[in-house]
């Protein structure tokens, strides 16, 4: 037997992963309309909930971007909502977090890296393209700057491999630990011996909520983090800015 949940295999002709993927966009799809039916003054459960949420990250944004952040907020909160509630449906029994699979955390990745990017050339044209030289350098130092260049091209590209792989590593690891805790019980319930039968699956059950618990909190912790991230990659690609050289 896997100690991964099944859920979470990759096979079939539509992947169980993309129909959870499916089930939290539409879980998000339904939580929203429960927050706006009715809309109240003094908001109350879901949409307190939402509201709290959506402060959490136009606030964030604001600080890190300024007054223009506002058009960034469709794609920064659906990004955060998608991770922390995908993070989250692996913590529901026979349900598997999206996030857990590397394709997903990969795809939410190059969508950041595409988006700030263009966002930067939008923004300054052709000239975004200069920052990847570095400060301006007399033309005998050009060296340098193709050195500047390749540097901040490696770590551009590192950019969306660091954003998925870490979102898919804690995911994968807290899946495969409740995977592994159902699977210890299944094990030791099937123990010959009355005793220790039910004295060795007492650890795994009682470890289980605690499991969940801290499930739930590495969740919104990296849906943050990648939020976070998302809005430094994108405050760096719009506010970027060309100081002309002095010479002494």
């Amino acid at each position: 037997m896997s100690l991964v949940p099944e859920a979470i295999e990759l096979h079939g002709p539509i992947p169980p992963l993309l129909v959870m993927s499916w089930i939290a966009w539409g879980g998000i799809g339904v939580l929203s309309l429960l927050a706006r039916w009715p809309l109240a003054i003094i908001p109350r459960g879901i949409q307190n909930l939402f509201e709290a949420l959506c402060e959490v990250v136009f606030d964030l944004a604001d600080a890190a971007i300024g007054p223009e952040a506002r058009r960034y907020y469709p794609l920064l909160l659906g990004i955060f909502l998608f991770v922390f509630f995908g993070n989250l449906l692996g913590l529901v029994p026979g349900f598997a977090s999206p996030t857990s699979a590397l394709n997903t955390t990969a795809a939410l990745a190059v969508v950041v890296f595409v988006y700030y990017n263009y966002q930067g050339v939008r923004q300054h044209g052709l000239g975004y393209l200069k920052h990847f030289m570095g400060p301006p350098l007399p033309w005998y130092l050009f060296p340098i700057n193709a050195l500047i260049f390749c540097i901040e091209l490696i770590g551009h590209v590192a950019r969306p491999l660091s954003l998925a792989i870490r979102l898919f590593g804690n995911i994968f690891a807290k899946e495969v630990l409740l995977g592994i805790l159902a699977y210890l019980v299944l094990v030791f319930l099937g123990l010959p011996n009355p005793v220790m039968r039910y004295s060795l699956a007492a650890g795994p059950l009682l470890l289980r909520p605690a499991i969940i618990l801290l499930g739930a909190l590495v969740s919104l912790i990296q849906a943050f983090v990648f939020l976070i991230l998302s809005i430094i990659y994108v405050a760096g690609a719009v506010h970027v800015e060309h100081e002309p050289s002095h010479a002494s």
